[in-house]
């Protein structure tokens, strides 16, 4: 069915040659040539445009040398990934609630 009203669906995405699992707005996702599937929505956030306070943006970043993807929206995992050498490839994909 239709998301909540004003929501957008986040999808959990998993790629079997990676072994990889992924949040995103997209109900199909490919990086790298690599296709990410779903099954259906995971949970809802805001449309990346909101400018409501009380959210965060879901970034996501990508390891190359661990062929990962990480969805994340905090300053906690920004600096974790960024020490373990992942870069970020989307910088605002959906807003998620701050008090998540």
């Amino acid at each position: 069915g239709a998301p909540p009203h004003g929501l957008v669906p986040l999808y959990l995405q998993f790629n079997a040659a990676n072994n990889d699992h992924m949040l995103s707005p997209n109900k199909s996702f490919s990086f790298e040539g690599k296709a990410y599937e779903t099954h259906g929505p995971e949970c809802y956030g805001l449309p990346a445009s909101s400018t409501d306070a009380k959210t965060a943006a879901l970034e996501i970043w990508w390891s190359a040398e661990r062929k990962d993807l990480w969805s994340l929206a905090s300053d906690a995992s920004r600096a974790q990934a960024a020490a373990l050498g992942y870069v970020r490839v989307v910088g605002n994909a959906a807003r998620l609630p701050t008090e998540c």
